[in-house]
């Protein structure tokens, strides 16, 4: 039995909404159907990990202004939280910690994708049979699994193919074994149809996978008996063809057998999944609101936490916990585009809880946001500036610098910084990040405009608010250098004639600006 829980939210920055909950009981043999028929179209599974979460995803959308020529609609990404109470997962299994365990080197990549983030990858999944091996099933080592170190990126596995070195006809691929993220556990499927060595030289096996694809893989194979000197042979996985589903680029990597294992450097110094991966003992509620508030800040994927002080009520009360670490937090908020949540409380032992996170950006990205940052201030702020010499400075920069992505794929301000586009979302970031750095009160704002969803900013000098829209102040198409100041320090009400937001959630802004001061 197993009880889940799908929570949707309002939009970014609203309140967290009153959930409805729908309780529904499922048969094991029907749940393993249905997580086989999502995966893979021609297997069926045999035993798995995965305890039931579910994904996360939501329409991302954003406001069009009603002027000529007119910005298509971006998208602003959404929390949309899943929780999934799962009675049976267990602690410290070697499944579970699977991920730890990454210690290949890196292949080489064929670099067709135009991604400025290439994939990252480590292990070849590979399978060696020793002689005399016949009759056993062979599984690939944790420490062989192919593993895209860099999934945060968007990277997932499209397809792959296994190849082999002296195996015989009779061999064959009997379990593919996979982990998919967001979220889930290290599972392992049967397959069939042309999985036998047969008379093929090399590769004699493909698996294609419904997107989006695993970020790990695995091989079980079935050593055939019989054969007089069974001898020693391997099996290896020699091509793998990546995508990347926010970019929808493309990449396939040549894979050889003998990838060797990693040396001391630890692969989280590439940004690898143990970088993502944290596991935290909490003793009471303040030290899991601790370990979750530092996760957010250090832009972890996933966290598994083992609570061990007083009752809580699930999810209720870790949702608490979340919300107030991005209330405090504006830029942190509209950085997460979604979460799951999963935990089980068996009578008698520790609470498990499980986050999986995802962000706009990683903290790879996170960190170039803030060295970039730093130095643009450094160049374009004067000394002596007043706070409000400061605003227009690096609100005219950001307008010039970066143009409005029309693709629409663009949401973060790393994007904005790196990439030199963005859609509102990165607009607001940015401009979010830049203000706070020069001690400037701003806060990030969500409604919509043109009937669409969008975000802006406010910001505050002497001690009254307005509000700044970026992305409305930036001609479409995108004109160098020209900034318009159409939707700069506007009150509520001048606002409300083209944007609506729910104002219970923001500081009124209600002063008109000066006139005099912005001419100065």
């Amino acid at each position: 039995m197993r009880k889940e829980k799908t929570v949707s939210t309002c939009g970014k920055g609203e309140k967290m909404p009153r959930k409805n909950i729908g309780i529904r009981l499922f048969s094991i043999v029907f749940l393993l159907s249905i997580l086989a028929a999502s995966v893979f179209p021609a297997t069926h599974p045999v035993s798995t990990a995965a305890r039931g979460i579910i994904r996360s995803s939501a329409p991302r959308s954003e406001t069009a202004m009603q002027r000529a020529p007119a910005r298509p609609a971006g998208l602003l990404t959404a929390i949309t939280p899943v929780h999934s109470k799962t009675p049976g997962l267990v602690k410290e299994t070697a499944v579970q910690h699977s991920l730890d365990k990454l210690l290949s080197n890196s292949a080489k990549a064929d670099t067709r994708s135009q991604s400025q983030d290439q994939p990252r990858y480590s292990g070849n999944g590979l399978v060696v049979a020793d002689a005399g091996s016949g009759g056993k099933l062979l599984r690939t080592p944790a420490n062989r699994y192919f593993t895209i170190l860099n999934y945060t990126a968007g990277w997932r596995v499209k397809n792959f193919t296994v190849a082999h070195e002296g195996g015989k006809p009779l061999d064959y691929v009997r379990e593919i074994g996979h982990f998919a993220f967001p979220p889930g556990a290290f599972c392992w499927y049967s397959t069939f149809n042309n999985n036998c060595v047969g008379e093929k030289e090399g590769s004699f096996y493909k698996v294609a996978f419904k997107q989006p694809g695993p970020v790990q893989l695995g091989l079980a194979v079935q050593i055939w008996p019989g054969y007089a000197d069974d001898p020693a042979r391997l099996f290896y996985i020699s091509q793998v063809e990546l995508v990347n589903i926010k970019t929808e680029d493309t990449c396939t990597v040549e894979l050889n057998r003998d990838l060797p294992l990693e040396n001391e450097r630890s692969s989280s110094d590439r940004g690898g999944l143990s970088r993502d991966h944290q596991e935290k003992n909490a003793g009471s509620r303040a030290d899991l609101q601790q370990a979750l508030a530092r996760a957010l800040k250090q832009r972890t994927s996933l966290l598994k936490i083992s609570y061990s002080g007083g009752p809580l009520k699930m999810p209720d009360a870790v949702e608490a916990m979340l919300e107030e670490a991005l209330a405090q937090d504006d830029y942190l908020r509209y950085s997460l585009s979604g979460y799951n949540i999963r935990w089980a409380d068996e009578t008698g032992k520790d609470l498990d809880i499980e986050f999986n996170f995802q962000y706009l950006a990683t903290k790879k990205e996170e960190d170039y946001v803030e060295r970039q940052t730093a130095g643009i201030l450094q160049k374009i702020l004067e000394p002596g500036m007043n706070e409000h010499q400061k605003v227009k400075t690096i609100h005219d920069y950001i307008v010039a610098n970066v143009a409005y992505d029309l693709d629409r794929k663009e949401h973060s301000a790393y994007a904005a910084l790196a990439k030199g586009r963005a859609v509102c979302q990165g607009y607001a970031l940015l401009l979010h990040k830049m203000l706070n750095k020069t001690g400037i009160k701003t806060r990030i704002i969500s409604g919509q405009a043109g009937g669409e969803k969008h975000v802006w900013n406010l910001v505050n000098l002497n001690n009254n608010w307005y509000h700044i829209d970026a992305t409305w102040n930036d001609p479409v198409p995108d004109i160098p250098n020209r900034v318009n100041h159409n939707f700069y320090l506007r009150t509520d009400e001048q606002m409300s004639a083209t944007h609506t937001w729910n104002r219970t959630l923001y500081p009124a802004a209600r002063a008109p600006y000066p006139r005099a001061a912005f001419e100065q």
